[in-house]
C-alpha cells in the first residue's frame, strides 16, 4: 500500500477499499487510514461468501497453489488472500464499490 501511495496515488487519492470474512482491528484501520491519500471503506463479507464455489476443481486449485508456494509466489498458497484479487477494476469507483456490495452482501464495518 505504501509503495502505490508513494508513486502513484499520492498524486490522485483514489479510495481504498478492505474486505474481510472478519472485522478489521482498529490497529489495522488506523494504519491503512494513516497510509492511504484518499478516502477508505472496509467492508465485511459473509463467511458463505467468502468460501470456495461449489464449481471450483478443489484438487487443481490446490495444485495450482503448491506450485505457487514452490515458486516463492507471495501468499500462495492463502486461500483467502486470492478471492480479494478477483474484483474487477472499472473506471468508475463508486461504481466498482456498489457492485462490490450487491456481488458480496458487504456490509460496513
Amino acid at each position: 500500500m505504501r509503495q502505490i501511495e508513494d508513486r502513484f496515488n499520492h498524486q490522485f487519492h483514489y479510495p481504498w477499499v478492505f474486505l474481510n470474512d472478519e472485522p478489521f482491528t482498529q490497529e489495522f484501520r488506523l494504519l491503512t487510514a494513516g497510509m492511504a491519500s484518499g478516502d477508505v471503506e472496509y467492508g465485511l463479507i459473509e463467511k458463505n461468501e467468502w468460501q470456495t464455489p461449489e464449481w471450483i476443481d478443489t484438487e487443481k486449485a490446490q495444485e495450482a497453489m503448491e506450485k505457487m508456494v514452490k515458486n516463492d509466489v507471495i501468499y500462495g498458497g492463502s486461500v483467502s488472500y486470492r478471492y480479494p484479487s478477483v474484483v474487477e477494476t472499472v473506471s468508475d469507483v463508486d461504481i466498482c464499490v456498489d457492485t462490490i456490495r450487491a456481488s458480496f452482501s458487504v456490509t460496513h464495518c
